[in-house]
């Protein structure tokens, strides 16, 4: 047992708290007075609550849960004084204190929410706005995919949630089509209280409708996908341990993007009753929670700033680096991976239109260190991938400074 005892840290005027990019990420702050400013070489949100600071307020915290290099610089606006908080302390103090993890939790949705926003607007070159109503799209736009198990999906959602709009008699006309071509669509099985069986290519959760279930998955893979019209823009792939549906737990929101079973997938599912419980009673699941968020939190904030890298080949180049940072592989000299996703899969997660994203990775794969081998993309030197990577984010760096 970690003796519990926190330290306080003091900080003149003007002071370094933490430098960008930092490895000495192993405890994060709660500001007991003073002021504190964030900033990062590239600001990817637009959200001046995130970076400036004030007492009982807390930061540092994706990068020491995470376990990762710290995301922004901290700089003390006034003099300052800080509670510290070991990693190692982390169980204990929410033992102690059920509203710390609630805090740190609201704070989580409200980043990733921001960084979702973000990606998607940039990607998508639109406003973010959530409203039911565009569940009806959402369903056309998988009824011409002849997507139709997440067509019926979404149409069945819009009809519950907006049954007097205006869509509503199409949206029956859809479902009425949807019966001849998928006679039977059982999304999953309830194994136990908390836990799911979802079939492949059932929806979770659609983006837009409410929803106050969190998923921690057992088994299988979860795409997060966001659509608007004819575009669709794959977020993630989440894996085994990963969590997802947390912000319209904690913040009562909408989805923010669409969860599709990609293959058979078992879940264990959180309402905000049992979730409440675990607050109090099973703090080592709260804590594990909140890792498995950092992660997702320092993994959103890595494909913001791959948005802002003009070049394709670049912005390509970087996905795959993103997803070795994902897996936590090293690169080395002369060290080959081969990911588990082909160009396909790629493309998609560049966000660009398909036409530009195609040319992006053909022109990728024209260099010598980048083939696809049985189907699956390949890079032959995973440290000339990172140093070809490291370039473009220290001209980017360059041309904000002017």
């Amino acid at each position: 047992m970690v003796e519990f005892k926190l330290k306080l840290v003091k900080f003149t005027r003007d002071a370094m708290i933490y430098v960008e990019g930092s490895k000495n990420s192993g405890n994060f702050y709660i500001i007991k007075s003073g002021k504190v400013k964030i900033t990062r070489n590239l600001e990817v949100v637009d959200d001046p609550s995130l970076n400036m600071l004030k007492e009982g307020d807390y930061f540092g915290v994706v990068a020491c849960m995470s376990k990762r290099p710290r995301l922004e610089t901290a700089t003390a606006l006034t003099d300052t004084t800080l509670i510290s908080v070991q990693y190692e302390q982390f169980e204990e103090l929410i033992r102690k204190n059920n509203s710390v993890a609630l805090k740190i939790l609201k704070l989580y949705s409200q980043k990733l929410r921001s960084f979702d926003n973000a990606i998607t607007r940039i990607s998508l070159k639109k406003p973010i706005s959530s409203n039911p109503e565009a569940l009806f799209d959402i369903g056309v736009h998988f009824y011409n995919e002849q997507e139709y198990k997440q067509a019926r999906y979404a149409f069945t959602q819009y009809t519950k949630f907006c049954p007097n709009s205006g869509n509503s008699p199409k949206a029956f006309e859809y479902l009425e089509k949807l019966k001849t071509k998928l006679p039977q669509a059982q999304y999953f099985t309830q194994q136990t209280p908390l836990v799911r069986k979802y079939f492949d290519q059932s929806i979770l959760f659609c983006e837009h409708e409410p929803g106050d279930d969190v998923f921690i998955i057992q088994q299988g893979k979860i795409k997060i996908i966001k659509i608007s019209g004819e575009n669709e823009i794959l977020l993630a792939v989440l894996n085994p341990g990963d969590i997802l549906g947390e912000m319209s737990l904690i913040e009562n929101q909408p989805r923010s993007a669409t969860a599709v079973a990609f293959g058979d997938v078992v879940t264990l599912v959180i309402n905000k009753q049992n979730f409440m419980i675990m607050v109090k009673n099973q703090p080592q699941i709260v804590m594990k929670i909140i890792n498995l968020l950092s992660e997702r939190i320092w993994i959103a904030y890595r494909q913001l700033e791959n948005t802002a890298i003009p070049d394709p080949f670049g912005r390509a180049a970087d996905i795959l680096l993103i997803q070795l940072e994902k897996m936590r592989i090293e690169c080395a000299p002369r060290k080959a991976y081969r990911f588990d996703f082909g160009t396909d899969e790629l493309v998609d997660m560049l966000g660009l239109d398909k036409e530009k994203g195609l040319e992006a990775v053909r022109k990728l794969l024209e260099n010598s260190n980048f083939k696809v081998q049985e189907g699956k993309v390949m890079v032959m030197d995973t440290d000339t991938l990172f140093k070809m990577v490291e370039g473009y984010r220290k001209k980017i760096r360059q041309d904000s400074l002017g």
